[in-house]
């Protein structure tokens, strides 16, 4: 099974969200160039579903939006949000928004602007 990274990362890219991997979207870092990009970390997520003979796992994905424009950054978030807040075999079974809305995190030293939307992704 692949890492929940680069899947999400593959799903951003096919909906339209990035160009390509390393060129506007990036796993686990944020870069300092392009201005604007996306970055895609994995979180701890959920308790696996435990039966008698399988395991489900239920890990959890944050995209990260990054953008000079403090508009162009949140509109594109929201955006991201509403795509995957709620799809089946996009990424592994179904992926669901983890939070209610999305989550601005404020100004890097550069001056860019950061919000995180949460995914919660079950298989």
């Amino acid at each position: 099974m692949t890492q929940i990274e680069d899947e999400m990362i593959t799903a951003l890219i096919s909906a339209g969200y990035a160009t390509a991997a390393g060129t506007d979207i990036f796993a686990f870092n944020i870069q300092p160039a392009p201005a604007a990009q996306l970055m895609v970390r994995p979180t701890g997520g959920d308790t696996p579903i435990l039966s008698v003979d399988s395991s489900t796992p239920r890990p959890g994905v944050q995209v990260y939006v990054v953008d000079e424009d403090l508009k162009l950054a949140r509109d594109k978030a929201a955006a991201v949000r509403e795509h995957f807040a709620a799809l089946k075999d996009t990424v592994r079974q179904s992926i669901v928004a983890a939070r209610s809305d999305i989550i601005y995190l404020g100004q890097l030293d550069d001056g860019r602007h950061k919000f995180v939307v949460e995914f919660s992704i079950f298989g």
